[in-house]
Formats: structure tokens, sequence, C-alpha cells
């Protein structure tokens, strides 16, 4: 019983020891209670992240007011808004062409020109062509006919733009060789001058025409020289003619505007014709005037003029007739 009492006395007596103690170390008891705290409170203001609340705003339908009185405007000073057109690239022409063909009975077709636009007032064009045959063909009387042609010509043209006139000049060359078919009941020498023929041709002419709109009168005017020749004559009899044409040859046009769409004008042409000695033509000279109306609209197209042709020489006289054109468009399509 003695022995009881002593443990009882031991235990009780530590008891106020370790209540003491945990007095005495609150650090302890501190970090307790955090690591068993599941949502701490945390005292340091600086250390907390967190965003402010933000308030959506109200919005306020408002109504409008429109102006309904009535202001009539006094004056007003506008200016027209031209329309905006585009500029169309068009595509540049070729300058030049080339054709080239043969066939049977030796047909030859070749054509070449060439435009050079030198500045942009002066412009040169250049052309040749070769047309021809050589072969048989059936003759209605005789034998094959070995028949030929051939025409070569060279032309040149050049024009040059002045501030209120264009100048033109040009002229060409052709030769034609060929022969006739010949008669089987002429005689030897006939047939024989028949099958060798050669023909030269040539022109020269100088031209001038308006090129400005604001001009009382507008015209276009040219002359030039015209020369045509036959190397061999058509037969050895006493009759057979070689000879040489040369002919200047004039001709123009002259107008007026009343409007937009009528004038007034006078064309003319005239020929002198001088024959070497060795011809069988003589010298002459014909005239010939066209006086005229010409009325262009949309819908009609009317001419209305006359003739005059006068003639020198063997023939010579005056002749009238009337010139007289009516063109009406019913419909576009």
């Amino acid at each position: 019983m003695s022995i009881v009492h002593c443990q009882l006395s031991i235990i009780l007596a530590f008891l106020p020891l370790s209540v003491a103690y945990a007095q005495q170390d609150s650090t302890l008891n501190r970090t307790v209670v955090v690591e068993n705290e599941y949502n701490p409170n945390i005292m340091d203001a600086s250390k907390i992240n967190v965003l402010p609340k933000v308030e959506e705003p109200a919005v306020m339908k408002k109504g409008i007011e429109y102006a309904t009185a009535l202001r009539p405007v006094l004056a007003w000073t506008y200016e027209s808004m031209s329309p905006i057109t585009r500029e169309w690239a068009m595509n540049r022409a070729k300058r030049g062409y080339v054709r080239a063909g043969y066939g049977n009975y030796g047909n030859v077709d070749f054509k070449a020109g060439y435009l050079w636009d030198i500045t942009g007032k002066d412009r040169l064009k250049v052309g040749v062509s070769l047309d021809g045959m050589n072969g048989k063909l059936k003759h209605w009387n005789a034998e094959d006919w070995k028949s030929r042609f051939y025409s070569t010509e060279f032309r040149l043209d050049y024009s040059h733009d002045f501030s209120k006139v264009t100048l033109n000049l040009g002229g060409a060359l052709q030769s034609q060789v060929f022969n006739y078919m010949p008669d089987s009941e002429a005689h030897t020498a006939s047939a024989r001058a028949a099958d060798k023929q050669h023909h030269t041709l040539g022109d020269f002419h100088i031209g001038v025409s308006s090129r400005d709109e604001s001009l009382p009168l507008q015209f276009t005017l040219q002359t030039g020289l015209k020369y045509f020749g036959i190397k061999y004559p058509l037969d050895y009899s006493d009759n057979a003619s070689t000879g040489k044409e040369k002919i200047v040859h004039t001709e123009g046009d002259v107008w007026g505007k009343l409007d937009n769409e009528q004038r007034v004008g006078i064309r003319f042409e005239m020929d002198n014709l001088f024959y070497s000695s060795d011809s069988l033509m003589g010298n002459y000279t014909s005239l010939g005037l066209n006086p005229y109306y010409m009325l262009e609209s949309d819908d009609w197209r009317v001419r209305v003029g006359a003739h005059v042709d006068w003639q020198s020489g063997e023939d010579s006289g005056i002749d009238v007739s009337p010139d007289v054109k009516a063109e009406y468009l019913f419909s576009d399509s």
C-alpha cells in the first residue's frame, strides 16, 4: 500500500513541471498549430496576391434626336465632277509582215512590208511584192501553150507631220514580164513578137493634207507623175507600136463644216496625158469637178452633188451628171 502511494506522488510531482515548461516554450506550440491548421491566416498583407474586383459598366440607353425642320437652300455653288476613265493600253501593231507561197504551174506569191516610226512625226513605209506563174496551159486550137507572167513591184512612202499640215512623199516601180497566147493562124513573126513582152510602170507623188481642226477649211491635195512604157511591140507589122505614156495626175478635196454633221466641199481630179512620138495616141487633158453637200448623223447619211467632166483633144466636150446618195440606219444591231 505504501508503494502505490509513492508512484502516484511521483507522477503528480512531474505534472507542474510539464505545464511550466510548455508555457515557456511558446514557439513549439505555434509551430504545431500552424502545421495542423488547414487554412492559415497570414497577417503580412504585402504577400497577398489578390486581383481587385471588376465591376461591369452599366450602359445607359439614350434617345437620338433628329432635325426635322425644313431649311431650303437659297444659293448653291457646285462643280461637276468629270468621270474617271481608264487609259487603256492598246497592243502595239506589228511593224512588218511577210507572206510567201508557191503552187503548181510555177505560181509564186510573195509580199513583204515594214513600217518605221522614225520619230513621233516621221514615218517610212517600204513594200515589195512578186506575183507570177510559168507553166504549160491547154490551147483550144493548137499545142500546149507555155505561158508565163511575172510582176515585181517596189513601193516607198514617207510622211511628216507639221503643226498644221501633213506632208506625204511616195513612189513605186513595177515591172511586168509576160507573153500573149499565140494565134495558130497568125504570121510566124507576129507569134514570135507576142511571145516576149515587157511593160514598165512607175509613179511618184507629193501631197499635203490639213491636220488642224481649227482651220476654217480642211483640205487634201496631191500631185504626181505616172509612167507607162512598152518595150517590145505587139507584132512586127507597120502599125506596131511601143510608145510611152506619161500622166501628170492631180487630185484634191476642199471642204468646210457647217456644223458637226454637215459640210460642203468640192472634189477635183485632173490628168494631163503625154505620149511619145512613136505612139498612135495624141496628148489631151481631162478635168473632173464634183461639188457636193454631205450630211452625216446618227441615222442618216446623205450626199447631194454633181459631176462635171471636161476633156480636150479629139473627143473634147463637157459631160454633167447628178451625184445623189442617201443611207438610213434602221437598227444598230
